[in-house]
């Protein structure tokens, strides 16, 4: 019966099967009777209403507030998380192609700009460039990226971070932030200032667009 029973969770590129009452490792998903279920529906961890510039948005409807919305789960282990009181937390099922039509703008997290660290973080930088690619079509869509010290933090990972954002669209905007002690990286000292801007000069070299932030 157990085995009857077990599904694959369809919403993300990990694909989890799960056996009877068990999470994925977004731990917002599990299995219910066969049946995948968005066990964090309408579960809200934060709520608050915030500058748009933020998000970051700086380039879409810049002086204007917005609502954010967040619940717990996630599909990386980025130890560094920033936000891991939010999707970390103790206590939808709609994926993204089914939202871009209502979405008018939206920031993208990328985290770097290798296939190494993004497994280290268990993710696919793959999977994030072509939904970059999908997004950029059909809505306004600005990048960040956290620049935690001997991680993400050589210029040549920017330069061809930049080089490939520029090629998707030059007028794309890229936010550049300092990485603060968090979560499982409590014991890291937080990103040097000159570093930051000294990245943002790099990807400046092929963007127009790019701002710094936690500085």
């Amino acid at each position: 019966m157990k085995d009857q029973r077990r599904a694959v969770c369809p919403v993300c590129f990990h694909h989890c099967r799960l056996d009877e009452g068990q999470y994925g490792r977004c731990r917002a998903r599990k299995n219910i009777n066969g049946t995948v279920v968005c066990d964090n529906y309408g579960k809200v961890t934060a709520l608050a209403l915030d500058p748009i510039e933020k998000k970051p948005l700086r380039h879409f409807m810049p002086g204007s507030l917005i609502l954010s919305v967040g619940s717990y789960g996630c599909n990386l282990s980025c130890p560094f998380c920033q936000n891991h009181d939010i999707s970390m937390g103790d206590k939808t099922v709609t994926e993204y192609r089914e939202i871009l039509p209502f979405t008018d703008a939206m920031n993208v997290d990328l985290k770097g700009f290798t296939e190494e660290y993004y497994r280290k973080l268990g993710g696919s930088l793959e999977a994030v460039k072509a939904f970059v690619r999908r997004a950029a079509e059909g809505c306004h869509v600005e990048l960040t990226t956290l620049i935690v010290p001997g991680e993400n933090d050589s210029e040549e990972e920017m330069e061809r971070e930049a080089e490939w954002i520029a090629s998707v669209d030059p007028e794309a905007v890229l936010h550049v932030t300092r990485f603060f002690p968090q979560y499982k990286m409590a014991d890291r000292k937080a990103t040097d200032v000159e570093t930051v801007y000294r990245l943002r000069d790099v990807a400046a070299r092929y963007l127009k667009n790019v701002y710094t932030g936690n500085c």
